[in-house]
């Protein structure tokens, strides 16, 4: 249940900041593009499916820093 409420956090907090269309990459600085020549959209103007994908990514990689910084 703890990963259903922090991917539910991640989605509602992330909707207004912005990933490429292609490869849902988070976008960095002030780049017009990303590199796969995506255009950067809110995560809100993606489907659930996606919006979902891109907020596990999300976890997944938070969760990894954490293990990292507690070893």
């Amino acid at each position: 249940m703890k990963l259903k409420n922090t991917i539910a956090t991640i989605l509602e907090e992330s909707q207004d900041e912005y990933f490429c269309q292609f490869c849902t990459k988070r976008k960095v600085a002030t780049l017009p593009i990303c590199s796969c020549s995506g255009n950067w959209f809110k995560l809100a103007d993606f489907d659930f499916d996606t919006q979902f994908s891109i907020a596990q990514q999300i976890f997944n990689s938070q969760k990894g820093t954490t293990n990292k910084e507690s070893d």
